[in-house]
């Protein structure tokens, strides 16, 4: 084998150190590449990172502004729109007062609705000819007017009708009633709607006894409809004015319409009263001078006149009101009452009754009737108005007869009609007159 010159290994040599120089310089140039691209990328992302807006959320809810800091951002539920995908909402910081944004969202969603039933009560009366519908009858006021019209069309419906007196006047009403009952039988329409008027001095003022222009008359059956009118007589200077709507002997709640427009009575929830704990028996009579209450009532004394003055007061207030028997004296009471209601805000109190619920006896423990005449205005118990609401007040004269050698005279209280038994009540009674 020829060994090689030594020219020509010289060139190899060259030739492997040309290609290590352009390896070296390849591996450089990539080093100085990697490190270029390196330090501009840190350099952006320091840009970027000090760059970074600084944000701040402000809730201004009504009516204080208040500043909201910043807080981490969680995900919540919206109460407002169930069934979706949470969302992103800014919570607030837990020692603020006020509900986040969805709790706001969800109150004013769920907010609860108030269901006013008009007609129901004197507070929130329905409009004037809304139908009411009982058991048995239909009910409706198609027309309604007072003062001097009604006054005249009574005036001239007979000449028997008396003058509505003096700071009082008529309110007339036409009124259609028809029967809805299910059984076959014709009804007297006369004896149908159970009608009265009330107003701001929570009284009631029932039908008044006059001779109308149209009566309201005629048996019904069942689809048979009357058309007719009534009267009632009020105080002028009543406000408020609404009609009571039922039908007699009724089981069902009144309905209530407005006559005067926006009438409205809130009922006074503010009187309830403890009862008194006095003149439980006749032997320890309570004082004249204190008020009684026996709930839901309570009154008291204004007045006494007894006597030849008595006798004289019943004379004047009617000419036909007969003399006191032999040896006895009439004794006039002047008394002051207020109904202070039940549960029921417009429960009604009786008064047509009212004075036969006050007896005297004396020290021979007996008990003297109600003598019948007609008592001197202003009357306890009168047909203009036959009871009172919850704050309704009647004030007025009862009279009683009893022998004129009596004494130790108490007035006693009992409610005629009361299935409660509830005791007695005694007032003691000077012996001649007073005068609150």
């Amino acid at each position: 084998m020829t060994k090689p010159s030594r020219g020509k290994m010289n060139a190899v040599v060259e030739i492997f150190k040309s290609l290590f120089a352009i390896l070296g310089i390849g591996i450089t140039i990539l080093f100085v590449v990697d490190l270029l691209t390196t330090n501009t990328e840190a350099t952006s992302t320091d840009r970027v990172v000090q760059n970074i807006p600084t944000r701040t959320w402000k809730i201004r809810p009504f009516p204080t502004p208040i500043q909201v800091v910043p807080t981490t951002v969680v995900p919540t539920i919206s109460f407002s729109r169930p069934n979706v995908r949470p969302r992103n909402t800014i919570e607030m910081p837990r020692s603020s007062p006020y509900p986040t944004i969805d709790v706001y969202a969800q109150l004013m969603k769920r907010r609860p609705r108030i269901r006013i039933l008009t007609g129901n009560s004197r507070q929130f009366p329905a409009s004037l000819g809304t139908e009411f519908r009982g058991n048995v009858w239909s009910i409706r006021i198609t027309k309604a007017f007072r003062g001097a019209e009604a006054n005249a069309e009574i005036a001239t419906a007979n000449m028997f009708n008396l003058k509505a007196p003096d700071k009082s006047e008529y309110v007339l009403i036409h009124v259609k009633i028809t029967n809805i009952s299910t059984e076959n039988i014709a009804r007297d329409v006369a004896f149908a709607p159970y009608i009265g008027m009330t107003g701001r001095s929570n009284k009631y003022f029932p039908v008044a006894d006059v001779v109308l222009p149209q009566s309201l008359s005629g048996d019904l059956f069942p689809g048979g409809s009357a058309e007719g009118q009534l009267a009632f007589l009020i105080p002028s200077n009543e406000k408020q004015l609404m009609f009571v709507i039922n039908e007699a002997l009724p089981d069902l709640p009144p309905l209530f319409t407005a006559y005067d427009p926006w009438a409205s009575v809130a009922p006074d929830t503010s009187i309830a009263l403890v009862d008194t704990q006095e003149g439980f028996s006749r032997e320890s009579p309570a004082d004249i001078l204190k008020p009684m209450v026996v709930n839901p009532i309570a009154f008291g004394i204004d007045e006494i006149i007894r006597g030849d003055a008595a006798n004289a007061m019943v004379q004047q207030a009617n000419l036909y009101n007969r003399l006191p028997g032999q040896g006895n004296e009439y004794i006039c009471i002047k008394i002051h009452l207020k109904y202070l209601g039940t549960e029921n805000p417009d429960s009604l109190y009786n008064t047509f009754f009212a004075d036969t619920e006050f007896r005297i006896l004396g020290h021979d423990s007996v008990l003297y009737e109600t003598p019948s005449v007609v008592e001197p205005e202003p009357r306890f118990s009168d047909f203009v108005s036959q009871g009172v609401y919850a704050g309704g007040k009647i004030t007025g004269w009862i009279v009683r007869e009893i022998p004129k050698n009596t004494y130790r005279l108490a007035l006693q209280y009992e409610p005629r009609f009361d299935f409660q038994t509830t005791n007695p009540r005694y007032i003691r009674l000077p012996l001649w007159e007073y005068k609150r």
